[in-house]
């Protein structure tokens, strides 16, 4: 019963996609300040000062701006409730989904990308939770709010995380996702 009550999966993001071509833009701009910065320098005539910002200004972007490339995606079960944040540069968190689990309709899982179960509608929201397009065992929870509105968590399923669901949810949670776990 212990370890029903709490649970914490932490996964890396994996640069891939369109989180591969965000990384290589950023290393762009990187360059392109360095060299518009080191451009100008020469081209105006400015002094030894003006031209050691170029570095310095390089340092700065990529403080600011580098954390949001390097993304870890963490579930945690407390006591029943499912929380799902994204961390960015291991310093900033940020909390995307909190739902309790007894609310939830159904978790099932996410075959091939496509699920004829996922019908968002306007205003629904759609949160991807995936590290990897090469996750082994994507599923797909489904709760609905008060006013209607659809929320779907497609996240990376694991035992524990299918004996959570199945403890404090088990009307909502599909028996196809044991079988899954097990010929995976």
């Amino acid at each position: 019963m212990a370890d029903i009550q709490s649970y914490e999966r932490v996964l890396k993001r994996r640069a891939e996609g369109k989180w591969l071509l965000s990384k290589l833009l950023v290393i762009f701009l990187y360059l392109v300040i360095f060299s518009a910065w080191f451009v100008a320098a020469i081209r105006f005539g400015l002094n030894s000062a003006m031209l050691l910002l170029a570095p310095l200004s390089v340092v700065v972007a990529v403080l600011l701006t580098w954390k949001y490339t390097c993304v870890e995606y963490e579930y945690s079960f407390m006591a029943g409730t499912l929380t799902f944040s994204k961390i960015y540069g291991k310093s900033r968190r940020k909390v995307v989904l909190e739902a309790d689990i007894k609310s939830m309709i159904s978790v099932f899982p996410y075959n091939d990308g496509t699920s004829s179960k996922i019908a968002p509608d306007d205003g629904d929201r759609l949160i991807d939770g995936i590290p990897s397009k090469a996750s082994q065992n994507p599923c797909v929870c489904f709760f609905e709010s008060d006013n209607g509105k659809k929320t779907y968590f497609i996240f990376d399923c694991d035992e524990q995380t299918a004996k959570i669901f199945n403890f404090f949810n088990a009307a909502a949670t599909e028996r196809s996702i044991f079988e899954r776990l097990k010929n995976g």
